[in-house]
């Protein structure tokens, strides 16, 4: 049962910083996960490569190393099947930091390293740093691990006197830049117990803001009830969470001294039933999750139990306040169910006799169709396994994704079949942008298309309607949650080009400005629209970028300060997307008209971009 559970979380965890599984399933890993690493680290000390796939196609390599350099043996290895329920598999370092994965399919994986009190940092990715490192069968990867941060301090009740066997936890808020962090990815460490001194202590965190909170409806409890659930959760130091203080952290670094007065206000219950989704079973799990209806910010969640034959929940120790309420059932084979948020008011009393209602999410088909150039010497990959490391994703680009329903169901991406089908499921209603991301350098995007005829159906097969949907020049799409919509029709050309290069300042030595970003323009008046010929690049320190994956074609290279980013930790726009910004970004570069032709197949590394201090 336990690698069974974790076998459905392998899509998200191969997913992207921002856009991970939802809170509640990201704790119970935390929690099952450690048995079953030292399982599968026993056996893979042994030689044993665990739940190896079915068909074989090659190994992945690579290497662990510290902060220092040097490598780190015994470290626990998993490696994630992108948008698979394909169990995770298991190795161990050996003392020179090596681990090896073989007898892999064709596909894309994601590696995580795994030891107490370390952790391992976002890849530098020149575009969005918090997307996930995807490898192949054949690559080498070298991972870095550094210690977590810790929290560390007291908690005393008002008489001064220790709390005793309290769960502390801390919510990672804003990442280590500031941005905050979107509520299902804002866990922190594995909540600590205070001792019989009331000391707790919770270690291996990531750098960024967290908040620490101390009482109320504890999920790590599953049922066993514990001292203060009936509370309102108190937050360091003696606060609600509106005045809740932050406390940040940096890697390696203690931040002590941190006490918290718990404050031992009862609280309020909410709760209620979940129905609908009868065809399911619900085995992976049914959580309810509160927030907080004006901000967004987690609240409190708990599981759904079955009492009498009903699928039950209550939520403990609830402040007053307005709040927003929704239940996500999570299946065998990754598909979601979920209600739909839900806005109630907790005051003067407990709320009981809720009632929320499962139902189907979105989702999308379509096909992919490979067209390889005739040119053997051209081809660096191989067409045979293409379909199987190409990734396409759905991402919800409307303004409302920060809200509860839309914020966990945001994002999803599927591999295609070797026929190049492809469904992307679990999606909430509302605007999204199709990606893809190439099965190599040598392939690129030439054409995503919706045939008129397509079919958008409801949930309900006699409620089909005609679909309205946009494509490029937007390059979005409208979809109602519950729709299943299909024919999408993506083509993917070999014969990609690449530009490296790098920005040269003038006048000599000046400083690199830390939001200049480069760009690349098609020339063509009739391609002005096609955002699919549009790319951006963030600069490294030293001033280099990279663009992949290019259609042939002649370009205007620009350099321009990117737009100041929200700051919350999401996925980051380009500019060509919204269509008054790409007007400007042509017309600055058609001025300069600095042009660069690139030719199929093409790499071009030495290139050179001058650029004046302002």
């Amino acid at each position: 049962m336990r690698n069974k559970f974790l076998a459905s979380l392998a899509h998200k965890q191969a997913g992207a910083f921002p856009y991970l599984l939802s809170f509640f399933i990201a704790l119970f890993l935390l929690v099952t996960s450690n048995a079953y690493a030292q399982e599968t680290a026993q056996r893979a000390r042994a030689g044993e490569d665990t739940n190896a796939a079915g068909s074989t196609s090659g190994s992945i390599t690579g290497r662990v190393t510290g902060e220092d350099g040097r490598p780190v043996g015994d470290i626990q290895i998993f490696i994630y099947s992108a948008y698979s329920s394909m169990s995770p598999r298991a190795s161990v370092t050996d003392t020179g930091g090596r681990f090896s994965f073989k007898e892999l399919s064709p596909g894309l994986y994601t590696l995580r390293p795994s030891t107490p009190a370390y952790v391992s940092l976002p890849d530098e990715n020149l575009f969005n740093p918090w997307e996930p490192k995807y490898f192949r069968p054949g690559d080498a990867a070298q991972l870095t691990i550094v210690r977590g941060g810790v929290i560390t301090g007291t908690v005393l009740n008002a008489q001064s006197e220790p709390l005793v066997g309290a769960m502390v936890r801390a919510l990672r808020v804003r990442d280590s830049q500031g941005r905050r962090i979107p509520m299902d990815s804002a866990f922190g460490g594995m909540p600590r117990m205070t001792d019989d001194r009331g000391v707790y202590r919770i270690y291996g965190l990531h750098p960024g803001s967290y908040v620490l909170m101390v009482g109320g409806g504890n999920p790590y409890s599953y049922g066993r009830p514990n001292l203060y659930e009936s509370d309102t959760p108190t937050y360091y130091p003696s606060s609600t969470r509106d005045t809740a203080v932050e406390v940040f952290v940096r890697v390696g670094e203690e931040a002590t001294g941190v006490d918290i007065r718990y404050r031992g206000e009862r609280g309020r219950a909410v709760s209620g039933t979940v129905t609908g989704a009868a065809n399911t079973t619900g085995r992976f799990g049914i959580g309810v999750t509160l927030t907080r209806a004006v901000t967004g910010t987690f609240e409190n969640q708990t599981f759904v139990a079955d009492v009498g034959g009903k699928r039950a929940f209550s939520l403990n120790g609830v402040p007053e306040g307005e709040y927003e309420i929704a239940a996500q059932g999570y299946f065998e084979k990754g598909e979601t169910v979920a209600s739909t948020p839900r806005r109630i008011t907790v005051r003067g009393a407990d709320i009981t006799g809720l009632q929320l209602q499962l139902a189907p999410l979105a989702s999308i088909t379509g096909r992919i169709t490979l067209e390889p150039v005739k040119d053997e010497a051209c081809s660096k990959t191989n067409v045979a396994t293409s379909m199987q490391q190409t990734l396409v994703t759905a991402r919800r680009e409307d303004e409302n994704k920060e809200r509860l329903q839309a914020e966990r169901f945001s994002e999803s991406g599927n591999i295609p079949n070797e026929q190049g089908e492809f469904l992307i499921r679990n999606l909430a209603g509302g605007l999204f942008r199709l990606g893809v991301r190439a099965p190599g350098e040598d392939w690129y995007v030439r054409a995503l298309s919706l045939p008129a005829s397509t079919a958008r159906t409801a949930t309900d097969p006699s409620k089909s309607t005609e679909a309205k949907i946009l494509l490029p020049p937007t390059g979005t799409l409208a979809i109602k949650t519950g729709e299943r919509l299909s024919g999408i029709n993506i083509n993917l050309a070999q014969g990609a080009a690449n530009l490296r290069g790098r920005v040269v300042m003038q006048p000599e030595g000046a400083a690199i400005p830390a939001n200049l970003r480069a760009y690349l323009i098609p020339t063509e008046r009739e391609r002005a629209n096609d955002i699919l010929r549009y790319a951006e690049s963030n600069l490294s320190a030293d001033g280099s970028f990279v663009f992949t994956s290019l259609a042939p074609g002649r370009y205007w290279i620009a350099l321009r300060p990117a737009p100041t980013q929200a700051d919350t930790l999401q996925a980051p726009r380009m500019l060509a997307w919204d269509e008054e910004e790409r007007k400007v970004l042509r017309r600055e570069a058609e001025a300069v008209n600095k042009v660069v032709e690139l030719k199929p197949c093409q790499r071009m590394t030495d290139y050179t971009l001058g650029y004046t201090a302002k």
